[in-house]
């Protein structure tokens, strides 16, 4: 949390450095990245210096990248209410990029690349498409949501259909329903393997 938590801060300061001025130099991004570097929640120093030393990698990867195709950055951290049904739902959009067809929603992740996305993993950005569709003023049209990993600066890319919006409507309004029942039934899946639970809990599926 500590290191996403850095990464998300200094590539918004970095983005509306883009937005505002000339394109900078690296050494703006790499002190953008020691200003905004959280020191707390490493387990030991050579964690916290291994991670440091990948963050800067990182970013001077992603600059490069960067470099050679310059992004059309639209919106950074755009907060969003949504309504969906009865149900009040508020979120914050990493980043909002211009294309010649319409918009692509990004979002930042600084766990290990995926090479597949199920639906667990779309759901995210589904619900970004949605804000972006019923919540701004004009609304944005939706070409592309994309996952950009910061470990190897890839990038996953889909389009959310019709069906995809629905369902995910669906299970927002069904998740809210049960929680006002207070049912709380397991439901076990890929999502064990990352439950503080999984050990005492006799539902859950091996990893």
């Amino acid at each position: 949390f500590s290191f996403g938590k850095t990464l998300h801060n200094t590539l918004e300061k970095f983005l509306k450095e883009v937005l505002e001025k000339p394109w900078p130099p690296l050494s703006t991004l790499l002190n953008f990245y020691e200003e905004c570097w959280i020191d707390e929640w490493y387990p030991n120093q050579e964690t916290k210096d291994e991670y440091q030393q990948k963050g800067k990698e990182s970013l001077m990867g992603l600059y490069a990248q960067m470099l050679e195709q310059p992004p059309k950055v639209k919106l950074l951290e755009q907060g969003f209410t949504l309504k969906v049904g009865s149900v009040t739902v508020k979120g914050r959009i990493d980043r909002i990029d211009d294309l010649d067809d319409g918009i692509e929603i990004i979002d930042y992740k600084t766990g290990s690349p995926k090479e597949k996305l199920a639906w667990e993993d779309k759901r995210q950005l589904v619900l970004y498409q949605l804000a972006a569709e019923e919540c701004f003023d004009p609304p944005l049209k939706v070409n592309r949501l994309t996952y950009h990993y910061l470990e190897d600066n890839s990038r996953l890319s889909f389009s959310a259909t019709a069906r995809d919006q629905e369902k995910l409507k669906t299970e927002i309004l069904d998740t809210v329903s049960a929680l006002s029942k207070s049912d709380f039934s397991a439901t076990p899946g890929w999502h064990c393997r990352y439950c503080d639970f999984k050990d005492i809990c006799e539902f859950a599926e091996a990893s």
